[in-house]
């Protein structure tokens, strides 16, 4: 390789590394840090956790922090909030979030009433899908990656109540 061509390959290489820099910082910080449903650094030690960042908890791909997203939640349901009213209410306070906007948002999106019971695993995957959206102004991922991390948060630890569907999935 000559001179010539190894400074042309250099600038290539320098250009498309500044491209994929600009391109992710414009990012939501959500999809930078492989958690599309922001969750809050509180020491948890998730599978796949990387660290922080503004705040939040980084991980190494998107399914780990889907997973620890579904995890958060299926925990949070088995306390009581089994509903989306009940599940966002929790999940981003009025402190910090129009709520009343984030949970009719979600209703719209998953077509599920705020104040209907979630009773099967279908649905916790179109209210994640509809929450990653509203959090990050975009919802990128495929559905098998969506699926099989909130299956695998979902089922992971304490057991869904026996009324639960866990069924309808195509990783069940």
């Amino acid at each position: 390789m000559n001179v010539k061509t190894s400074a042309a390959a250099v600038a290539v290489a320098l250009g498309l590394y500044l491209l994929m820099k600009l391109k992710s910082e414009k990012l939501p910080l959500g999809i930078r840090n492989n958690n599309p449903l922001n969750l809050r650094e509180v020491g948890i030690p998730w599978n796949g956790k990387t660290g922080e960042n503004g705040g939040f908890t980084t991980f190494e791909t998107p399914h780990y922090g889907i997973r620890a997203a579904a995890n958060n939640m299926k925990n949070s349901y088995l306390s009581g909030n089994t509903t989306i009213e009940k599940i966002i209410s929790e999940w981003a306070p009025e402190t910090e979030n129009n709520t009343a906007a984030y949970i009719a948002s979600v209703s719209q999106k998953t077509g599920i009433a705020a104040t209907e019971n979630i009773t099967a695993m279908p649905q916790l995957v179109e209210i994640i899908k509809a929450m990653i959206y509203h959090e990050n102004g975009q919802q990128p991922y495929g559905n098998a990656l969506i699926e099989r991390a909130v299956y695998d948060g979902a089922l992971f630890g304490a057991a869904l109540p026996d009324t639960f569907d866990i069924s309808g999935g195509v990783y069940v």
